[in-house]
C-alpha cells in the first residue's frame, strides 16, 4: 500500500532514530523507493550530525559560555545591590528628615508670650530654634501629675539658634478646669511645662497655679472672642 507523503514524512524522524514499528519501517522504505522528495528528506536526516558530535563541537565554547553566565549573574547582583542601596538611602533620608521622634528641651524652645484673656483663658506662644517648617506636639500628663507640652523634631534638623517663624505655635487652656483630655482623675494640673515629659529640669515652666499672668490687650481679647466664641 502506498501511503501519502504527509504521513511518511511524519514517520521519517522515527525511522531515522530506529524507533518505529517494523510495519512503519517497511512502509517508509517502500514509499521512499518511489518518491524522490521523501527520499531526499530522509537522506538529509541521515547526514545531520549526531548529538554527540554537536556536543564535541560546542566544547571549546563551554568556558566562554560559563564565564558569560558568571558575568551576567554578577552584573545582576550588582544591579540589585545598587538598587537596594538607593532605596535604603531614599527611605533613610525621608525618615531622618520627617520622622518626628527627637524631643526638644528647654535649650531648643523659646517661650515667646503668656497672656490671660478676659474670659480667664490662658494662652502661651512658643517657637523652636531649628529650621523646621513643622514639628510634632503632644500634650501629656507626667508622672508628677503636671501637664507637659512636648515638641518633637526629626533626627536631621538644622539649628538656627533664633526663632524663625512669623507666627509661633500656641496652646490655650482654662486654669480653673480639669485637663479632662489628659487625666482620668480630672484633676487640674498644678503646673504646665514646655519641653520633655517627666523632666522638669529640661523644660520651661509656662504656668504655675497662682501665677499672675499678663493680661491680653483689647485687640487680643477681641480676636480671641472672635475665634473662640460663636
Amino acid at each position: 500500500m502506498n501511503y501519502p507523503c504527509e504521513m511518511i514524512r511524519d514517520l521519517l524522524p522515527l525511522y531515522h532514530d530506529d524507533v518505529c514499528s517494523p510495519e512503519s519501517r517497511r512502509a517508509v522504505e517502500a514509499h521512499c523507493a518511489g518518491c524522490a522528495d521523501c527520499r531526499r528528506i530522509l537522506e538529509e536526516l541521515n547526514t545531520e550530525p549526531e548529538p554527540e558530535a554537536l556536543t564535541r563541537e560546542a566544547q571549546p565554547l563551554a568556558p566562554i559560555r560559563r564565564r558569560w553566565n558568571r558575568e551576567r549573574r554578577k552584573t545582576l547582583w550588582i544591579g540589585l545591590g545598587v538598587a537596594g542601596a538607593l532605596a535604603l538611602l531614599v527611605i533613610g533620608n525621608h525618615l531622618l528628615r520627617h520622622w518626628y521622634c527627637v524631643p526638644m528641651g528647654k535649650d531648643d524652645l523659646v517661650l515667646t508670650s503668656v497672656v490671660e484673656y478676659a474670659d480667664g483663658c490662658v494662652e502661651f506662644m512658643y517657637d523652636d530654634l531649628y529650621d523646621l517648617n513643622y514639628y510634632s506636639t503632644d500634650i501629656e500628663i507626667g508622672s508628677d501629675g503636671n501637664a507637659y507640652v512636648s515638641a518633637y523634631r526629626p533626627i536631621l534638623a538644622k539649628r538656627t539658634d533664633t526663632p524663625h517663624r512669623m507666627g509661633s505655635a500656641g496652646i490655650g487652656f482654662d486654669p480653673d478646669s480639669p485637663f479632662a483630655w489628659l487625666s482620668d482623675e480630672r484633676v487640674p494640673a498644678e503646673k504646665i511645662y514646655l519641653g520633655i515629659k517627666n523632666d522638669p529640669e529640661n523644660c520651661i515652666l509656662v504656668w504655675e497655679k497662682g501665677d499672675t499672668i499678663s493680661p491680653a490687650t483689647e485687640a487680643e481679647n477681641q480676636e480671641h472672642m472672635r475665634i473662640h466664641v460663636q
